[in-house]
């Protein structure tokens, strides 16, 4: 197993992320800042029929968080509203150290290098963290608004 923390895709994402735009239609957007290293994610879902038919992000952060942020849309574009459900809690386990592999697939293995460098899982979560919450208010305006 490669431990280098970037990796080649790593390096990748975060110098040419995917979907790194302020889309004009969304079906919700939800951000979250971490300000003791000034992370910050913006993300746009949208969702159609229950599949998220386009995922996007906005903000700035270390080489992790962007990389993280990029992996994460291209792996949600197509995906069901409920398979991103786990996602948040998958790379939690993940990172955590949990030898489950059924999450990670080729898109999102790049990030498991990051499991022996505890100081900057705070980094590789948070886009995923804003994804929580995306769900949250999509849950939320669903229901308010069947």
């Amino acid at each position: 197993m490669n431990t280098s923390l970037y990796r080649p895709e790593i390096l990748w994402h975060s110098t040419e992320p995917a979907n790194r735009t302020e889309p004009a239609h969304y079906s919700v957007k939800a951000s979250l800042h971490n300000p003791v290293c000034g992370d910050q994610i913006t993300l746009f879902l949208s969702v159609d029929s229950d599949r998220i038919s386009g995922a996007h992000f906005t903000g700035s952060g270390c080489a992790l968080c962007i990389a993280s942020a990029s992996i994460m849309t291209t792996k949600l574009t197509g995906a069901a509203v409920s398979e991103a459900r786990g996602y948040h809690q998958a790379m939690e386990n993940v990172l955590a150290g949990s030898t489950d592999d059924s999450f990670v697939c080729d898109a999102i293995r790049p990030l498991t290098a990051v499991v022996s460098y505890r100081g900057r899982h705070k980094c590789t979560l948070l886009p995923w963290r804003v994804l929580d919450r995306a769900l949250a208010a999509l849950s939320t305006s669903i229901r308010d608004n069947p």
